[in-house]
């Protein structure tokens, strides 16, 4: 019977010493695996949380300053103000100038449209054009037309322009 035992201990010391105990550490290994892949989730976690704080922070404070770009009013007057000062430091001078009010369809929101025409000289265009874009109040264009003629030698852009502002309701 001891014979017997002594042999049954010798085979499952092999099974044990050359398959369950490597088992036993690759699932220890894995384990630490899963902990420390557990940890890393959970940080990711946190930092998107931060990020999509970041985030909305950021979009608040955009739309802030967008909506200080758009005024409570019309504000015909300014936009007068703000053309006629565009016009005088690029060299241009108004021919017309007429608002109409309405609603924008894209964005369901009242606007001013503002139809203008000016004459100047063609290399003063882009700085002109370039002054309106960069307002402080929004300015969309609608249309452009621009004709050139050469007088006395001397290249003349005149152009009507069509310009939309936004106003809050």
């Amino acid at each position: 019977m001891n014979s017997w035992k002594i042999w049954l201990s010798f085979s499952i010391l092999p099974i044990f010493v050359f398959w369950i105990s490597p088992a036993w550490k690759e699932v220890k290994i894995e384990k630490k695996g899963v902990e420390t892949l557990e940890i890393l989730r959970d940080e990711k976690i946190k930092e998107l949380q931060t990020l999509s704080e970041k985030k909305e922070t950021l979009l608040d404070n955009d739309n802030q300053e967008i909506l200080k770009k758009i005024p409570l009013t019309l504000e015909q007057e300014n936009l007068i103000r703000d053309l006629t000062k565009i016009s005088k430091e690029t060299g241009f001078y108004f021919t017309s100038l007429s608002f109409g009010k309405g609603r924008n369809a894209d964005v369901n929101a009242p606007q001013i449209n503002l139809n203008f025409s000016v004459e100047g000289r063609l290399d003063k265009v882009q700085p002109f054009l370039s002054r309106i874009e960069n307002n402080e109040r929004f300015l969309g264009m609608n249309d452009l037309d621009l004709n050139i003629k050469d007088k006395n030698g001397l290249k003349i852009a005149s152009f009507s322009v069509s310009l939309y502002a936004f106003a809050q309701e």
